[in-house]
């Protein structure tokens, strides 16, 4: 009956609980866990400094500036953290010092037929040096689009004024970083992790041949994988819980 079938789950979940005490994909599992979240500000200070190279001392990055119109590249860029930018005059002179490596990238700026500034970027094409200066040409040309857009603003002749763009806000790469990445990973993990456990479970029983020991009771195959999901299933949101709590008390607000 109903009542006998939830006992004999009830059973094998407790058993299955019992017997992660001494799994050892489990117990990895949590020492990692335990790692990323205990010191979640190291990590967060080292992988974005790897994703962000404005998050770096020292880094700097040398960028050609070439063509008809480099004067607002040229502002932009060189007021940059990080950022060096210098003019040629010559565009064959440019692209020569980016192969010898003089250079990081080639940006040519010229204004088209409707007056809006066109930049076209040159860069390595593989490596993580190319990933960084990546991020630091869409920052420099963001800029400079915040800079061409107030000065179309100030130069049209409306009659009534635009919305105006909103002025830059200096938010830290760190606080990105920890909620769009390290949280939901702390969060996620626990569940992926519960899941290969049912599966690692499953077929340590079926190897042990006491799988069909377990069938013997009123239980089907289906009832088995249930229990054995019931227990793993319940560590997961204690894990999540306790891992926010431990990045709460190491100054990760939590809310």
């Amino acid at each position: 009956d109903a009542g006998s079938s939830w006992g004999a789950r009830w059973a094998v979940a407790r058993r299955e609980l019992a017997s992660l005490r001494s799994e050892k994909t489990i117990l990895l599992a949590l020492a990692i866990q335990l790692f990323i979240a205990a010191f979640s500000s190291f990590l967060v200070v080292g992988l974005v400094s790897l994703s962000d190279p404005g998050a770096v001392d020292g880094y700097r990055t040398e960028f050609a500036v070439t063509g008809d119109d480099t004067d607002t590249l040229l502002a932009v860029a060189n007021e940059r953290d990080g950022v060096t930018a210098q003019r040629y005059d010559d565009r064959g002179a440019a692209y020569d010092a980016f192969d010898a490596g003089a250079v990081s990238a080639v940006l040519d700026a010229n204004r088209n037929d409707d007056g809006q500034l066109v930049v076209r970027a040159t860069a390595s094409e593989s490596g993580l040096r190319t990933t960084l200066l990546v991020v630091q040409l869409r920052d420099t040309l963001e800029h400079v689009e915040r800079v061409e857009r107030q000065g179309h603003v100030e130069n049209s002749r409306l009659e009534q004024s635009p919305v105006p763009v909103p002025d830059e806000i200096e938010a830290s790469p760190y606080v990105g970083f920890t909620y769009t990445i390290l949280l939901p990973l702390l969060c996620f993990l626990p569940v992926f992790i519960s899941g290969s456990i049912v599966v690692d479970s499953l077929i340590e029983e079926r190897q042990r041949g006491t799988l069909e020991l377990l069938r013997v009771a009123p239980l089907s195959l289906a009832d088995v994988i249930d229990a054995k999901l019931l227990a793993t299933a319940a560590l997961a949101p204690l894990q999540a819980i306790a891992w926010l709590l431990l990045l709460s008390f190491n100054g990760t607000a939590i809310a």
